[in-house]
């Protein structure tokens, strides 16, 4: 029989062979290697929780979220009805504060035609004096009784303002705009109106008033001596009360003016935010 020849072993090891070989590691990666594989031999040998020890950790992880769930809903019951507190209360002060606005534009008002009548008596009264003319005596006599009368000075509704001033709880307005208007108008624009007033109430008391009692007959309202009537030191007294019922006038305007824009801002609040 003829005896077979053996193949050949093939020297080429082919792209299959080529996709078995192993990446070369240095020591430090066996080193690393061999750690993480006696950790997971150690693993292995830790004792395995039996079925009532997943049992129960299962019904505490069940028992701990109900916690947490119970927790969270009262945090956000507690800041809901913040919420409605606030918004209540926010929507009690636009409410108050308007209407006090709305008292104080018909006092502001009134005030600004008494003023402006005011200015127009005393021009025609110092034009009178200025041309000497004894003849409009009568006329010149009313007019200097109007302008010793008192008039009636402007007192703010400042009632809601000042509650909520004095509860430290201006910040519920969280309109920057509308709270720097409100606190110029009570702080600045009606401090500025009243100080104004105060200075014409000291000026009838204390220079036109003594006038008129020693230069007056009071029982029939006539001169004793009408050429005093005439004086350089009336007409100057009159002149610097014209110049305080001016101002005056100026500043009933602007805190009519200001109260209006409060007013319209509020409005545009309460329609934004459905108070």
């Amino acid at each position: 029989m003829e005896q077979l020849e053996p193949s050949p072993i093939p020297t080429d090891p082919g792209p299959a062979r080529s996709r078995l070989r192993f990446p070369r590691l240095g020591q430090s990666q066996w080193s690393r290697l061999l750690r993480h594989i006696q950790h997971v031999k150690l693993l292995r040998r830790l004792p395995q929780p039996s079925r009532k020890t997943r049992v129960y950790f299962v019904v505490y992880t069940i028992e701990l979220l109900v916690v947490m769930a119970g927790v969270a809903a009262g945090f956000g019951m507690n800041n809901y009805a913040e919420s409605r507190k606030e918004r209540k209360q926010v929507a009690e002060f636009l409410n108050g504060l308007e209407g006090d606005l709305a008292t104080d534009l018909v006092n502001l008002r009134l005030g600004d035609s008494v003023a402006n009548n005011r200015v127009q008596e005393l021009v025609m009264l110092m034009g009178l004096l200025k041309s000497n003319d004894t003849t409009q005596l009568e006329t010149i006599n009313e007019m200097v009784r109007k302008a010793a009368q008192e008039n009636l000075f402007f007192y703010p509704a400042s009632a809601t303002y000042e509650s909520v001033k004095q509860s430290g709880q201006v910040g519920l307005i969280k309109d920057f705009q509308l709270k720097s208007q409100v606190i110029n108008l009570y702080e600045f624009q009606y401090s500025q109106l009243r100080t104004r007033e105060a200075i014409i109430l000291e000026d009838l008391r204390n220079k036109i008033e003594p006038m008129v009692m020693d230069n007056y007959d009071l029982t029939e309202f006539r001169p004793l001596n009408p050429e005093n009537l005439f004086s350089v030191a009336f007409t100057n007294q009159l002149k610097q009360m014209l110049d305080n019922y001016t101002a005056a006038l100026q500043y009933y305007r602007e805190a009519e003016a200001k109260c209006e824009a409060i007013r319209k801002r509020i409005q545009e609040k309460k329609a934004e935010e459905d108070y």
